[in-house]
């Protein structure tokens, strides 16, 4: 049975997810045109400048995703301008890869913004309240615009991390300056901010 899920590392910081689609495209031979028919990509860039971006792919159906794994069979890596892009298969999706599924990235690409470090102890109406100043994503027949990553039971942290849709591109890009390495309610929580394409 072939893997349907794949986690993309090393991927070069000045990369877009167009990028990311062609390569992906191109190995498993499918038309780049129709290749949101095929699989869905969550892109992650780097909060660090320069640093490498990683990205998750999740195959809609197995042919294309046998394709990979018969590319990946000599070399676990492709190839993205002079990067090598290191290319596993994921048993198990995390937390955070099954709620940007249910974002749906793809179809609101540069929205999404994951917010971490934030107190373990709050909830979505104060992420509501804090978010005032910026417009959220609250248009018909959407999911909700915020959603909690939820922590596996096994495990603790003094944080929390969470899924903000905004209404628009430059309304996220506006959110993560303006609160990206800033404090939550003037406490020595620091707020970690970033897109996902």
């Amino acid at each position: 049975m072939s893997k349907l899920t794949y986690r993309l590392s090393n991927i070069p910081h000045t990369a877009t997810i167009n990028d990311v689609k062609r390569v992906i495209a191109r190995s498993t031979n499918i038309n780049q045109i129709s290749a949101d028919n095929h699989f869905i990509t969550s892109f992650r860039s780097s909060k660090f400048p320069n640093y490498p971006n990683t990205a998750t792919i999740k195959f809609l159906n197995p042919k294309p995703a046998e394709n990979l794994r018969n590319s990946l069979k000599t070399i676990n890596t492709l190839t993205l301008s002079t990067s090598q892009i290191k290319c596993l298969p994921l048993d198990k999706p995390s937390q955070e890869d099954v709620s940007l599924t249910h974002f749906e990235p793809a179809t609101h690409p540069g929205q999404i913004v994951v917010l971490s470090g934030l107190p373990a102890k709050i909830n979505s109406f104060d992420i509501q309240s804090y978010l005032k100043p910026y417009y959220l994503d609250n248009s018909p027949n959407s999911s909700d615009p915020i959603t909690n990553i939820r922590i596996p039971s096994d495990k603790f942290s003094s944080t929390s991390k969470w899924l903000v849709r905004l209404n628009s591109v430059s309304e996220a890009h506006r959110l993560v300056r303006n609160l990206n390495q800033s404090s939550w309610v003037d406490s020595h929580y620091t707020i970690n901010a970033r897109i996902i394409y």
